[in-house]
């Protein structure tokens, strides 16, 4: 792999360990609030998505959800209400994100890192490096295309 500019030096050469769980039924609830007195009353009800089998979770090298990669996995399988995604599409999504968020780990990169020269954006190096990768072979042109 070849060197990004930014990086930490002390980080170079630790392989992140950021990995995906799988959670074996998602069934997802909304909060209700009621204000009452002196404090705010709530309750949870069933939302009127489907419940998610095998729903992956990705979770930072820190053991922490990664928020944002998983509200993105979460908005994708209840989008479609009358034919949900299958458990196979989410899982391929889950696993092009975790590279990402290996990528963001590797090389101590702020996804909101967001400068006026766009080829300094972490989108922009990612990129790069998803194509340094397809010329030198350790993936397919069709996955580098995926990701």
């Amino acid at each position: 792999m070849r060197h990004l500019p930014n990086a930490r030096s002390s980080d170079q050469g630790r392989k992140p360990s950021a990995r995906i769980v799988v959670i074996p039924l998602l069934q997802l609830f909304k909060a209700i609030f009621a204000p009452n007195r002196n404090f705010v009353d709530y309750g949870f009800v069933s939302s009127d998505t489907i419940p998610i089998v095998n729903f992956p979770v990705i979770l930072c090298s820190d053991g922490t959800p990664w928020e944002i990669g998983n509200k993105y996995l979460i908005n994708i399988a209840t989008q479609f209400r009358i034919k949900p995604l299958s458990t196979k599409t989410i899982r391929g999504t889950a696993d092009d994100l975790l590279n990402y968020l290996r990528f963001l780990e590797e090389y101590n990169l702020d996804l909101l890192y967001l400068p006026k020269n766009e080829r300094l954006r972490v989108t922009y190096r990612y990129l790069n490096y998803v194509q340094a990768l397809v010329i030198a072979g350790s993936i397919r042109f069709s996955t580098g295309k995926q990701r």
